[in-house]
C-alpha cells in the first residue's frame, strides 16, 4: 500500500511545573503556538534523551490555535512519517516550538492584557479588571530548573542549544519537549492519528498577577495523542 506522505499532527508543551510556587491555572480560550521541528526517537529512548532521532518535519508550522479546535480535529498538517524505517520500533516523538504564544484568558482575577507581553526571561503581567482581558504574548514555562526531563529551553530552531533536562535558560526562545507515545511500528501502511485536547488549565500564574517576573505563563494544556 502507499504510504500517505503526510501525518497530522498537534504537539503541545505538557508542561508539570513541580514547584508548588506555579500550582494556579485558569482556562486559555486562545492558545497559539508555533511548531519548528519534529523528530521520532527509537526504542530505548527516555524522556531525556531522544535514540537515532529521525526528523519529520521542520521550519515554522504557522500559528494554531488549540484553544479553538473540536476535540479530535485535525489542527495542523506538520511533517512526514516516510523517513520511518519499516520494523524500527518508535516510542518517543521531541517536537520543538516557539515558546512564545499567544494567549488569552484568566487566572481567577487575573487577566491577560493586550500589551502586556511577557518575554523569553520574564513572565506577562496580568490585569485584575476583567475589562482588560485581551490576547497577549506569553512564553511557555518559567526560567529555572527542575520543570521534568521531557523539557528544556533550546537556544535554535532545530532544538540545538539545548539547556539541560528540565531546565528553562533566560534568553532561550524555544522549547523541547519529548513524550512518551504509544509504540508505533511502520509495516504496511502509516496509522490514522487521533488527537484530543483541551486548554482548561492551560494558562499559569507564578503568583503575582501584575509582576514581569511572577506573572503569566504559558502552562499545562491537556493532550492526548495515539496511532490508531
Amino acid at each position: 500500500m502507499h504510504l500517505t506522505k503526510k501525518i497530522f499532527l498537534i504537539l503541545i508543551s505538557l508542561l508539570v511545573f513541580k514547584s508548588s510556587a506555579y500550582a494556579a491555572t485558569g482556562e486559555a480560550t486562545e492558545y497559539k503556538i508555533t511548531m519548528t521541528y519534529l523528530v521520532m526517537c527509537e526504542d530505548g529512548s527516555t524522556l531525556a534523551t531522544c535514540k537515532n532521532p529521525v526528523k519529520l518535519g521542520s521550519g515554522e508550522s504557522g500559528s494554531i490555535d488549540i484553544a479553538n479546535t473540536a476535540a479530535g480535529a485535525t489542527a495542523a498538517q506538520y511533517g512526514s512519517l516516510v523517513a520511518l524505517k519499516a520494523g524500527i520500533k518508535y516510542t518517543h516523538m521531541k517536537v520543538t516550538m516557539k515558546r512564545a504564544i499567544t494567549i488569552k484568558g484568566n487566572v481567577g482575577t487575573c487577566y491577560t492584557k493586550t500589551g502586556n507581553n511577557g518575554t523569553a526571561s520574564t513572565t506577562a503581567a496580568g490585569s485584575t479588571s476583567s475589562g482588560d482581558l485581551g490576547s497577549t504574548t506569553a512564553y511557555m514555562a518559567v526560567v529555572g530548573k527542575g520543570n521534568g526531563d521531557e523539557i528544556r529551553s533550546a537556544a535554535e530552531s532545530n532544538g540545538s542549544g539545548a539547556a539541560d533536562a528540565g531546565e528553562i535558560e533566560a534568553g532561550h526562545e524555544y522549547l523541547n519537549y519529548t513524550m512518551a507515545i504509544t509504540p508505533i511500528v511502520i509495516t504496511t501502511r502509516i496509522p490514522v492519528t487521533k488527537l484530543a485536547f483541551g486548554t482548561t488549565n492551560a494558562l499559569g500564574l507564578a503568583s503575582s498577577c501584575t509582576s514581569t517576573s511572577t506573572g503569566l505563563y504559558g502552562a499545562e494544556p491537556d493532550v492526548n495523542i495515539s496511532f490508531q
